[in-house]
């Protein structure tokens, strides 16, 4: 199965929607905004928001080494590792998301705190809660499809959030108009300058990074994996 969500940035419109296969009376559901899933990496989009926003830059530099956290009487220790069981060291943030880095995304999110994480993720479209657990930077948590391109369209917009929407506007049979989304509601989450970081940061992880797959030669983009 697999679902998609594509958002108008600067709208909100939904422009395509797909919730899986095999749509019938009996089956409805539909992935892409009732299925919650885990979002893995993609997770890491507010780890890195919320840093920014805490005065950070691409440029500021983080450990990537071994670290243990201790959880609490009789739970065992926590130690993020890396996809590719690898330590680079001291890597500036913007080489940490290009790629993907577990160890620093849960570094960063302990430095600023993993409750101003979940703050920002509210801000940014999430509506589930999340627990505030060491293992949240690198997805551990459940979101729908679209929460998630609701959350990403806000760096596109310049740190402006705008609800999604799949209605332009409903009228009546005499014309009246019983709902309009034409002019939607924008509400400032992100500092500019932040959404500005963050758009660069994920133009690299998509042509450079682990979403290399993804870049087309000549056509802008910014993106982030999540497994």
């Amino acid at each position: 199965q697999g679902a998609i969500v594509v958002l108008e940035n600067g709208t909100g419109y939904i422009r395509a929607m797909v919730g899986g296969v095999g749509w019938s009376d009996k089956s409805q559901f539909n992935r892409a905004w009732q299925a919650r899933r885990q979002p893995g990496s993609s997770f890491k989009l507010f780890v890195y928001a919320t840093a920014l926003e805490a005065g950070m830059t691409p440029e500021s530099v983080v450990p990537d080494s071994p670290i243990t956290y201790n959880m609490g009487p009789g739970e065992p220790a926590y130690s993020p590792q890396n996809s590719d069981g690898r330590f680079l060291g001291a890597v500036p943030l913007k080489v940490a998301l290009q790629h993907s880095r577990n160890v620093v995304a849960v570094r960063m999110a302990m430095i600023v705190g993993i409750d101003r994480v979940i703050d920002y993720a509210s801000r940014m479209g999430v509506r589930e809660k999340l627990e505030p657990v060491v293992s949240l930077p690198l997805g551990a948590c459940d979101i729908s499809p679209l929460e998630m391109a609701t959350a990403y369209s806000v760096v596109a917009n310049g740190g402006i959030r705008i609800d999604p929407s799949p209605i332009s506007v409903i009228k009546d049979s005499e014309g009246n108009i019983v709902e309009d989304n034409r002019f939607p509601h924008y509400e400032e989450v992100l500092a500019e300058s932040t959404a500005f970081y963050l758009t660069d940061m994920l133009e690299n992880a998509a042509k450079n990074g682990t979403g290399y797959a993804s870049y087309i030669d000549g056509r802008r983009c910014a993106g982030k994996t999540g497994t």
